[in-house]
């Protein structure tokens, strides 16, 4: 997304049960990063992040769409 700060950055990928959340910040900005099914819950300021989990198989990573 691009901003008056910059451009925020987010991105996911599977690999096998493993999911993974890349997030960049720019400079002066900051951000909240949600990640229920991690229990991840952080308020970012700039820089560039990574978190990796494993899915169980009690989550659902499927937005409700109604």
């Amino acid at each position: 997304m691009d901003t008056a700060s910059g451009v925020y950055r987010a991105a996911w990928r599977y690999e096998g049960r493993r999911i993974t959340v890349d997030v960049s910040v720019p400079f002066g900005g900051s951000a909240l990063l949600e990640l229920p099914q991690a229990g991840i819950r952080e308020e970012l300021s700039a820089g560039t992040y990574r978190y990796s989990y494993e899915e169980s198989d009690r989550q659902c990573f499927c937005p409700d769409i109604q």
